[in-house]
């Protein structure tokens, strides 16, 4: 069977073609102080 090299949950995300600039979206490079996704403390894991 053949591999298809355009398909497939192992591929990268393509990075997104720029747009119209929306002052919504955070910028590139920029995380704010409370970003949801920064770990702080919890390299235990979830506490159960």
């Amino acid at each position: 069977m053949r591999e298809h090299n355009h398909a497939g949950p192992r591929r990268p995300m393509p990075t997104p073609a720029p747009g119209p600039f929306d002052p919504n979206d955070p910028i590139p490079g920029d995380v704010p102080d409370e970003d949801p996704f920064e770990p702080d403390d919890d390299d235990e894991g979830p506490v159960l």
